[in-house]
């Protein structure tokens, strides 16, 4: 019995390391496509996303970046299945959301890409990548109204997140944390496009 369970306990270690250390490699094969993708070797990061979903990779996040691989690569009729396909399983995917409405944007697939944003808007009224979406769309459109429209929403959505920067940086301050502080000052004023941080 005691000889079963050791066995048993010596099986679960085996399997447990073998476990860790392949996602451990799915990781880092990941993460070097990653790199690849932001010198746009689109060849070897999809090679490097093959070699990490066989390791065991995270799904998702290996779809995700094939499906923007494919955008570049002006394949947007897989770049849209594959993003569709990931919103059907994780249908809180907002990057692939934002995604698949900027692919049939630029295909051309203007009545889809405005019910997505349409639907969109109603759950995402803050991110202001969705209004300039829009705009984009109207602009394709040539409805230069509601561009406009659009434009002002995204350039609202942007200040309001220039506060909330500035008020992180604040606490940050509060608690002595000068780096931290530092980092959110510095994202207050690019995306408000301001030279001074008021703590107000």
């Amino acid at each position: 019995m005691k000889k079963s369970l050791l066995l048993l306990i010596i099986i679960s270690s085996i399997f447990l390391f073998s476990c860790n250390d392949s996602n451990a490699d799915s990781t880092k094969l990941y993460l070097s496509a990653v790199d690849a993708y932001s010198v746009r070797d689109f060849s070897k990061a999809t090679e490097l996303l093959i070699l990490s979903k066989k390791a065991g990779g995270k799904q998702p996040q290996i779809d995700f970046l094939q499906g923007k691989i494919l955008f570049f690569q002006n394949q947007y009729v897989l770049c849209i299945q594959l993003f569709n396909k990931l919103i059907k399983k994780y249908p809180e995917f907002t990057e692939a959301r934002i995604w698949l409405i900027r692919t049939q944007i630029v295909s051309g697939k203007y009545d889809e890409a405005k019910q997505l944003l349409d639907e969109e808007i109603e759950m995402n009224m803050t991110d202001w990548r969705v209004f300039y979406l829009y705009s984009l769309l109207s602009k394709d459109l040539n409805q230069l109204d509601e561009e406009i429209v659009m434009l002002k929403n995204a350039e609202t959505c942007l200040e309001d997140a220039s506060k909330v920067f500035a008020a992180s940086a604040l606490t940050w301050s509060i608690l002595g944390i000068e780096e931290k502080e530092d980092e959110y000052i510095q994202k207050a004023k690019i995306i408000g496009n301001i030279e001074d941080v008021n703590y107000e």
